[in-house]
């Protein structure tokens, strides 16, 4: 699998040597807590949730005319949770995503600085649980089920050219194809098994654009 995705690489990028390479993506972290008190036989307890993320998806593209781009992203994401950190903080459970996605934009139209393209996606992931317990002077760690999701996306989005580099751009919402299939594994039996598959198709002209709350990124041409 490995020497199948490093040769369709070196293609692309030997097919690709006069293309203009772009580069996006996005970071977060988040952390948050909640505090609890509580009072019981006449004592007072205290408790602290903590949970922190981390997500970073980097994301390359080649500009392979001017209607066709092509590219991939790899995303990470990385959830721990601690349900009563003041307590004991070996107590914990950890989920950890990595996703390839893909990618091809074919630009429909364009008025003066704006692009209407439409994106197809296929993106491949992996989503992998962990917890740890501290009971007895001992701390156990457990892996849990395993989830493998393949997902295909088509949605429509608008681009904005403010310079030779720069160039911002918006989903649009009126618009969205989504087919995915996941499995989950035992993780004590990798013979048992569950598979979901997925089909959604929404069309929907009230929601073109949501005023309160619109995200908009960018990438930077080289």
């Amino acid at each position: 699998m490995k020497k199948i995705l490093l040769s369709l690489a070196m293609l692309a990028f030997i097919g690709s040597a006069n293309a203009q390479l772009w580069f996006g993506g996005s970071f977060g972290y988040n952390s948050n807590s909640n505090k609890t008190v509580f009072k019981t036989g006449g004592q007072e307890f205290k408790s602290k949730s903590v949970t922190n993320t981390f997500a970073l998806s980097p994301k390359v593209g080649f500009q392979i005319s001017d209607e066709l781009e092509v590219g991939a992203m790899l995303s990470f994401t990385s959830s721990k949770t601690y349900p009563d950190k003041e307590d004991n903080a070996s107590n914990w459970t950890k989920t950890s995503t990595v996703a390839v996605a893909p990618f091809a934009r074919y630009k429909f139209v364009s008025f003066g600085k704006f692009a209407l393209k439409g994106v197809a996606e296929l993106s491949f992931g992996q989503t992998s649980p962990k917890a740890s317990v501290h009971a007895g002077g001992k701390t156990q760690t457990t892996n849990g089920d395993k989830t493998t999701t393949i997902a295909m996306n088509v949605y429509p989005m608008v681009s904005y050219s403010l310079s030779d580099n720069f160039d911002l751009e918006a989903g649009l919402n009126f618009f969205g194809l989504t087919a995915s299939s996941a499995i989950t594994k035992d993780a004590d039996d990798s013979n048992n098994k569950d598979v979901s598959n997925n089909f959604d198709l929404m069309f929907n002209s009230d929601n073109a654009a949501t005023v309160g709350r619109i995200t908009i990124g960018f990438i930077y041409k080289l």
